[in-house]
């Protein structure tokens, strides 16, 4: 679930659909909620959001893994 209310700023899906793999934080991505804050989400195994995508807070933004 997404923190805050933001824009969806970068995504990185090197082992999508998976539950393991990849280096670093996996499938990841980032939401920018503006005043200099945002929030990263990481080792998701399903990333539902897009670069540029406004999500509201709340929002079903991916489903957690261990990528």
């Amino acid at each position: 679930m997404a923190a805050a209310s933001g824009t969806v700023i970068y995504v990185e899906t090197p082992v999508p659909g998976q539950n393991w793999g990849g280096s670093g934080y996996g499938n990841y991505f980032i939401i920018d909620h503006g005043n200099g804050v945002s929030t990263l989400y990481a080792h998701c195994t399903d990333v539902y959001v897009s670069n540029g995508q406004s999500v509201s807070a709340g929002q079903a933004v991916g489903t957690v893994g261990s990528t």
